[in-house]
């Protein structure tokens, strides 16, 4: 190789520059032959064809002549000897090692080169500790030891250092006090200690990294060249000092995640105050402290070059000075996770720079002001978990730029904005524990970047619209606990990239779709607490969920692992479509069948049903009660109009005292009335029609409304099915009631009247459901127990909502 007055050798990815003399140097080739020895690992091949005895000219290793070596990133590993420098004769400047797999100690030879300008060790494996013979490279002007193994503490000698610009000491090991005199070194623009290791207690929330403790010293003021301080995620105690205002070139203060605390004469952070005199102040950071205090009026009066304050999870208390509007050059404003109370000032809105904006777990009051939307630039919009009250302001959906949108856990009232819909960049959207009403606009769909969608825990009703597929980056689905109705659109199953969907505690109804299968990413789902029915599909994604994801849906069918029956045979299923599909034509007739159903109870009731002559054989403890005109005169006050209840089409109901206790009574025309004047029940013999009457009637002759309860729900049964009560299929094993219980759990095709299916399918879900609410109330009204059995008050009002449910699907 020839020889250079100024020569650089390339080896690969690392440079070794050199400015050569005209001698040779054998004790300089034999000290580059020892190093390169010492490396273990050189998996470039680098040092196999550029380095060797045999090729190198020995003019190349002059170690007095070099002046920078670079082996950065290069994989290496090994160590180096102790005496890879000859010191003595070395005019070194500059050395980087950074990033390898270097270990073992530093060469001692290191800290004897006084001419070293640069030293670059970080991102290696050394270990043992920074030696007090740092103090002798009065030279250096840049220190990076980040991310080693070094321990111990950084020794005093170090503030001899009268040049050093820059300390970097990044995520290493080191413990001990920091020392005082580093600040004394006039020169020092940058200190970055952020992450490094010192034994002691730390409370629970300061993280997983230990670092040095002590107080931040108040000679930090004598370093006024100083650009960058970074003691974040150490565990500095005391207060923040009062005179950081004299670092005027400061640029960046980072003190977050210690142990900081506030000066205790004054409730205010009184160190914000003296900070307001650094001109040039950029960034400032001290989250995760135990503050406390108030954030002083003064905060407005920082500089336009002020773009981030981040103080979250800090115990702020009081109210957000409305001086914040001042800070025009704000871009990123934290002051989540504090105490603070009172409202968003509405001055916010002039921090036209703004793009984030985290307020959210605080305790602020009052409404959301439309002053936000003034933030153009707002990306980001955090003001969960506080008090606020109100609407959401729909002129948040003028700004474009947002995309992580949190206005969750909250009291928020009224609908959501339609508005807020058009926001396209959304990625995340969280409105959910609030009280929101309306329901879910189509254009649902065209949100093509939104990945999480939260609408739990409001009073959302009517349907998720079919385009809700066409949202297709999706992964978090929730709208569990709304008032959604109708089916699970088959389009949900175009979500490719689902990985959470909740829909329970809605009112859906109808089947799961089969589509959902298709989820592949999907881990957890929860339709549980609807009305949903039909099988449980079984493969993909669903072979991994359990029982709890579908519980609270009574007609559910699957397999047993879900602890749900069992679908019924396909014959079953045969009929399925076409009895579903039929209702329609059907359902006109049964509001007809339930009138019928309704006079005949009443027919029953009358006293002239089932009479025959009395003879002597017959042992009827019955006493048939006569009333008198003129006791009827006296009971209404001369029929008087003010008595009157109501008038029908058979005449004019009055009210009247007819019992000696002179207790009123309306007219009552049911076996317990007939029977007897006692309030509730009377012991009697009295036949009834067989296969209607209650079972305690039956069997012990105790009478009650609850009785008459129970033969609505057998003509209810017997309107559906088309079979009696005493249809020569029934038995003593087997009932109407029961054979109808049977089929509710597995299939309704098998009881319900044949004659009623067709072939249409429309609205088939809706109608399945109408038919099994009204027989699953029809066996409620027959439960053996009387006590157990609805009043007939409760029946008309079960009745109310089935219809109502029926027809707001079919509308939908």
């Amino acid at each position: 190789m020839a020889n250079l007055d100024s020569a650089i050798v390339l080896l690969n990815c690392f440079v070794v520059c050199l400015a050569v003399t005209s001698s040779n140097s054998t004790t300089d080739h034999d000290a580059l032959l020892a190093i390169k020895s010492r490396i273990s690992s050189d998996p470039l091949g680098i040092l196999a064809t550029n380095w060797s005895s045999n090729r190198l000219s020995p003019t190349v290793f002059n170690i007095s002549s070099l002046r920078t070596i670079d082996f950065t990133n290069n994989d290496l590993s090994g160590s180096l000897p102790d005496h890879m420098v000859d010191y003595k004769h070395s005019n070194l400047k500059e050395i980087y090692l950074k990033s390898n797999h270097l270990n073992g100690r530093i060469p001692s030879s290191l800290w004897e080169v006084r001419s070293l300008e640069i030293l670059s060790l970080s991102y290696n494996e050394w270990t043992g500790s920074l030696p007090k013979e740092i103090g002798n490279l009065t030279m250096l002007k840049y220190l990076y030891l980040g991310a080693t193994n070094l321990t111990g503490v950084i020794p005093n000698e170090i503030g001899r250092l009268i040049n050093l610009k820059e300390l970097n000491c990044h995520e290493g090991r080191f413990s001990g006090p920091l020392p005082y005199n580093l600040f004394n070194t006039s020169a020092i623009e940058i200190i970055d200690l952020y992450r490094n290791e010192f034994s002691g207690h730390l409370p629970p929330s300061m993280g997983r990294w230990h670092n040095f403790s002590g107080k931040i010293p108040e000679s930090t003021k004598n370093a006024s060249k100083l650009v960058i301080i970074n003691l974040s995620s150490n565990s500095f105690s005391g207060s923040i000092p009062n005179n950081l205002g004299d670092l005027e070139f400061l640029e960046r203060l980072l003190l977050g995640e210690n142990n900081l605390t506030r000066d205790y004469f004054t409730p205010e952070l009184k160190f914000l105050s003296s900070l307001t005199n650094c001109r040039n102040l950029k960034l400032m950071v001290f989250a995760l402290n135990p503050l406390g205090g108030f954030l002083p009026a003064s905060l407005g009066n920082f500089s336009s070059s002020l773009y981030l304050i981040q103080a979250f999870g800090s115990k702020i208390r009081g109210s957000i000075p409305i001086g914040v509007g001042n800070l025009s050059g704000l871009t990123y404003l934290g002051l989540d996770q504090n105490e603070l109370t009172g409202p968003i000032p509405s001055t916010i809105g002039r921090l036209h720079n703004l793009e984030v904006l985290y307020l959210e777990q605080n305790k602020l009051k009052g409404h959301i002001p439309d002053d936000l939307c003034a933030l153009k630039n707002l990306g980001d919009l955090y003001v969960s978990q506080n008090g606020l009250n109100g609407s959401i302001p729909a002129c948040l959906g003028g700004l474009k730029s947002l995309q992580r949108l949190f206005l969750d856990s909250n009291r928020l009232t009224s609908m959501i904005p339609s508005m807020l819909w058009s926001l396209k960049d959304l990625v995340l959207l969280n409105l959910s524990s609030n009280s929101l009403s309306g329901d879910l606009p189509s254009t649902i769909g065209t949100f093509k970047v939104l990945t999480l969608l939260d609408l739990s825990y409001n009073q959302l009703s009517g349907y998720i619209p079919r385009s809700i597929g066409g949202a297709q980056q999706l992964s978090s689905l929730r709208l569990s606990h709304n008032k959604f109705g109708g089916n699970i659109p088959e389009s949900v199953g175009a979500l490719i990239g689902l990985e959470i969907l909740d829909l329970s505690d809605n009112n859906l109804l109808g089947n799961i779709p089969q589509s959902l299968q298709k989820l592949r990413y999907l881990q957890y789902l929860n339709v549980s607490w609807n009305r949903l029915q039909g099988e449980i599909p079984d493969e993909g994604s669903f072979v991994n969920f359990t029982a709890l994801s579908f519980v609270g849906n009574v007609a559910l069918c699957g397999t047993p692992r879900l602890e749900v029956p069992q679908c019924g045979s396909k014959t079953t299923n045969k009929y399925q479509s076409k009895f579903v599909s039929s209702l329609k034509y059907i359902l006109p007739f049964t509001v007809l069948a339930l009138l019928i159903a309704v006079v005949i109870i009443i027919l029953l009731r009358s006293p002239m049903r089932n009479i025959r002559p009395l003879t002597t054989g017959d042992s009827i403890l019955l006493e048939w009660t006569r009333v008198s005109y003129i006791e009827l005169l006296r009971a209404t006050e001369s029929f008087n109009e003010s008595n009157i209840l109501g008038t029908g089409g058979f005449g004019s109901v009055f009210k009247g005292i007819l019992s000696d206790d002179m207790v009123a009574h309306v007219g009552d025309f049911g076996l317990a009335k007939i029977l007897g004047e006692e309030e509730f029940m009377e012991r009697t013999m009295t036949l009834a029609t067989v296969g209607y009457m209650a079972p305690e009637y039956g069997q012990e002759g105790l009478i009650s409304t609850r009785g008459d309860v129970y033969n609505y729900g057998i003509i209810l049964m017997e309107t559906f099915t088309r079979k009696k009560p005493t249809d020569e299929m029934f038995s003593e094993e087997m009932s109407l009631r029961n054979w109808v219980n049977v089929a509710l759990h597995d299939s309704i095709y098998d009881v319900v009247d044949k004659n009623l299916v067709a072939n249409d399918s429309e609205h088939l879900p809706a109608k399945e459901q109408c038919v099994s609410s009204i027989l699953s109330l029809a066996l409620d009204c027959t439960t053996i127990y009387a006590a157990e059995r609805p009043t007939i008050e409760d029946v008309v009002v079960r009745l109310q909502k089935i219809r109502a449910i029926f027809q707001e699907s079919l509308s939908g």
